[in-house]
């Protein structure tokens, strides 16, 4: 268990499930549908964040409204939780296209090789 927290940047707005990549420069996260920066049409969008410039990017907008939501709590929401590969090139999420959840993978490096130190 870690001992000591740091703030990585002030810069960006704090949401959805963060991973650091290895570089220790650049982030993926996603977002909820009930924040500022979802879409008004049940999209959300997966976040490329440049730590050291105070930056991020959309770089994926993907659909997260099931068939069914689960009542008045969305327990039977979709978050996207991004998640690197480990060769870090690529990125695995869940989406729910067609209101059914499924998961998807894109390619990153291209994001990554672009914050190199």
């Amino acid at each position: 268990m870690g001992t000591t927290a740091a703030l990585l940047t002030d810069d960006v707005v704090d949401s959805g499930h963060p991973l650091l990549h290895p570089d220790g420069r650049s982030l993926i996260t996603d977002a909820y549908p009930w924040e500022s920066m979802a879409f008004d049409d049940g999209t959300v969008p997966i976040r490329f964040v440049d730590i050291k410039s105070g930056t991020e990017r959309n770089v994926l907008r993907i659909p997260t409204t099931p068939v069914y939501m689960g009542g008045g709590d969305k327990r039977m929401r979709v978050d996207p939780h991004p998640a690197w590969r480990p060769d870090y090139r690529f990125v695995v999420f869940n989406t729910c296209p067609n209101g059914h959840r499924k998961v998807y993978i894109a390619g990153f490096d291209h994001l990554v090789g672009a914050t190199a130190l």
